[in-house]
């Protein structure tokens, strides 16, 4: 069991980072709650129109692809056609050397498992290095799955003490976290070069950070301080999808982890990989900045709005911890008993609402198991637009607590909100 409980003293699965309840008990519930969401999304389109749906979600999955591409999505002759323009755009973006190797995978945290599979051995400690101290699910996935033990770390000084003490252990460091915590350019730097003194391989969780840490904070990319291989996603901060993972890295390494990938059917095929090159070829600094203003925008107002103790301020965007969305509701209903739901429930429950009444589409309802349960809102121009631009989200936030301090005691109506009827 772990030792960590959330605000209520529910113990927190450390697999996750969160509380299990009694309707989101496990991944196949929430598996249940993902269905669920692609099937509000599908009453939605159907009542209102596609064009209702605003995504929030930081992730923006179009696929930008034109009808001339078409040819070149065919599994076996497409792919020469334009790897190597795929190459140096991956290249480019990730500020990698030319003999660099480049690699695409169906997500990022397949790209991370296959690399922990690739890179390490049973028995072995992976050491990851990460804001917060709390690794994103799917190194965690990848550590069990390679039979390994995993040493979380949140500073350049414990990682010194640990390379001591571990004397052959890769090392994992995440720039950004997907809840968007920024690992200052001195401790990131300092980390590679610990880790490079000590001769152990780098791995860069840049999902985010390949364009929060360089564009937004002025941090120099990670390939250029010289992380052995340096994983970003296609679909986050500036990128608008197809969803995949993109790695870089020195090219004995990249193979062994493409071809572990491979083994586990988790690289990305043709159609995804021509997404990813026409996603870098239109990527603009500019996209990702218009971001910001709008969450920081967004953030004031919503703070003024419920309560800034409620709020915290993300580099793109607010964000409503579950925690924190579970004692608002509690405190909009009165209700001093406690809770017969966990801050995961509530924080579903809401997601839920938002997007059933109000076409706001976030992770908290549409996420894969695993996935961050707190409210995260990141705004883009065109989908604030489809909501009435700031005040209409923020309206929408407020009654929405409203209703579901209504639900908060009736946790059948929650339970069949969040996953819907058998």
């Amino acid at each position: 069991m772990s030792s960590l409980k959330d605000h209520f003293g529910n113990e927190i699965d450390e697999s996750v980072g969160y509380a299990r309840g009694k309707i989101l008990a496990g991944p196949k519930d929430e598996s249940r709650r993902y269905a669920n969401g692609l099937r509000l999304i599908r009453e939605r389109a159907v009542a209102c129109g596609t064009q209702s749906i605003a995504v929030f979600t930081g992730n923006l999955r179009s696929f930008p692809i034109q009808a001339e591409d078409i040819e070149m999505a065919e599994e076996w002759t497409g792919p020469p056609q334009f790897h190597a323009d795929l190459t140096a755009c991956a290249q480019q973006h990730l500020s990698a050397p030319p003999e660099d190797g480049v690699a695409v995978f169906n997500r990022t945290s397949a790209g991370i498992i296959a690399a922990v599979l690739a890179l390490s051995s049973p028995g072995k400690t992976v050491i990851s290095v990460v804001p917060g101290g709390s690794s994103h699910a799917s190194i965690r996935r990848g550590v069990a799955l390679a039979k390994c033990f995993l040493l979380e770390l949140k500073s350049q000084q414990a990682l010194e003490v640990a390379l001591r003490q571990h004397t052959d252990s890769p090392v994992l460091i995440t720039g950004v976290t997907s809840e968007l915590d920024v690992m200052s350019e001195d401790v990131f730097i300092g980390c590679i070069r610990l880790a490079q003194e000590h001769n152990r391989l780098v791995f860069v969780d840049d999902a985010y950070g390949a364009r929060v840490r360089t564009i937004l904070f002025g941090q120099l990319p990670a390939r250029q301080l010289g992380a052995d291989l340096v994983i970003t996603n296609n679909d986050k901060a500036g990128l608008n999808g197809p969803r995949a993972g993109i790695l870089v890295g020195k090219m004995d390494l990249v193979r062994s982890v493409q071809a572990k990938a491979m083994e586990l059917g988790m690289e990305a095929r043709a159609p995804i990989a021509l997404g990813v090159m026409r996603s870098l070829q239109r990527f603009s600094p500019e996209d990702l900045v218009q971001e910001v203003r709008l969450g920081q925008e967004l953030y004031r107002e919503l703070a003024d709005r419920i309560g800034p103790e409620y709020v915290a301020q993300a580099t793109i965007g607010p964000i409503i911890r579950e925690d924190d969305v579970l004692a608002l509701t509690l405190k909009r209903a009165g209700c001093t008993s406690h809770p017969r739901i966990v801050p995961s429930e509530a924080s579903s429950a809401l997601g839920a609402l938002l997007l059933k009444n109000y076409g706001i589409l976030t992770v908290n309802v549409s996420g894969m198991p695993g996935a961050r349960v707190s409210l995260r809102l990141k705004p883009t121009s065109e989908q604030i637009a489809k909501v009435g631009g700031v005040a209409g989200v923020v309206n929408a936030v407020e009654a929405t607590f409203d209703e579901l301090a209504e639900l908060v005691d009736k946790p059948g109506m929650i339970c069949e909100l969040i996953l819907g009827q058998e």
